[in-house]
């Protein structure tokens, strides 16, 4: 009887440990997303290369993350988007690209619903298809 409470008793605190983790790591993922949002709002269609490094860094973090978040399990998508996000703003001087005020202005926004909903698979597709269509000089 006292080893099967001492059992119980072990198993919930792990369990409350990995469901603090995962809620650590899912915040941590999030709060990724809404740097990089923020810089985004600071910047001008014409002056992203000036944030590039930490627009590179905020969404290398969140790559880093988004396999570990519980949103990864009910939509792997998110890792695809993530993955774009750092691969964009790395090559983004090197691919000579640029963005329209309006295409900025949408990617905020794509930013904001990702933040609010990152297993949504609309959000997680609109957001990697105007990526995509951003051109090159």
């Amino acid at each position: 009887m006292a080893l099967t409470l001492v059992a119980s008793g072990i198993a919930y605190h792990y369990q409350q440990q990995s469901s603090d983790l995962q809620e650590k790591i899912d915040r941590e993922f999030t709060s990724q997303i809404g740097y990089l949002q923020h810089q985004l709002e600071r910047s001008h269609a014409d002056s992203i290369t000036e944030n590039l490094y930490m627009l590179q860094n905020h969404a290398s973090k969140a790559n880093a993350f988004s396999r570990l978040t519980s949103y990864y399990i009910n939509q792997p998508q998110i890792n695809a988007l993530t993955g774009l996000l750092e691969s964009f703003f790395a090559n983004y001087t090197a691919e000579n690209r640029s963005m329209t005020d309006g295409q900025l202005q949408q990617f905020i926004a794509d930013l904001e619903q990702i933040g609010r909903e990152p297993d949504n698979f609309e959000a997680i597709e609109k957001i990697k298809l105007l990526l995509v269509n951003i051109d090159s000089k």
